[in-house]
């Protein structure tokens, strides 16, 4: 009898010594990707009125800090009242930064190959 073998797509991450384990197969993680991507693009082309240089830079820093720790919650799957990780550091470098390690690391499951993708299959 022959088993299934599924490829492993869970993850065993740590951010600042938290340890977390997130499932980048889930299929929805892909529509956070596009949705950050669309709204981050919003954020620029939006009309700011007559806001001055800075007021207008500081007010789209904000929205990206929303837009980016959105989407992080809702990939690393946490509940809001356990989320603790910008109490140290809410700067927006901070954000795009663990925003980043988690696309990186969503990337690199994809690249795994299935066990039964014809190449591996074929021994390439």
């Amino acid at each position: 009898m022959s088993t299934f073998l599924k490829r492993e797509t869970k993850r065993e991450i740590s951010i600042l010594g938290q340890k977390y384990t997130v499932d980048f197969g889930r299929d929805h993680l892909a529509f956070i990707f596009k949705r950050v991507q669309v709204e981050l693009g919003q954020i620029e082309k939006k009309d700011r009125g007559n806001l001055g240089q800075e007021e207008c830079f500081y007010e789209m820093q904000n929205e990206e800090k929303v837009i980016l720790k959105r989407a992080i919650e809702e990939i690393l799957d946490f509940q809001k009242e356990k989320f603790f990780i910008f109490e140290k550091d809410d700067t927006i470098v901070f954000h795009r930064d663990i925003y980043t390690y988690l696309v990186e690391e969503y990337i690199d499951v994809m690249k795994t190959k299935s066990p039964y993708s014809i190449e591996r299959i074929e021994g390439l």
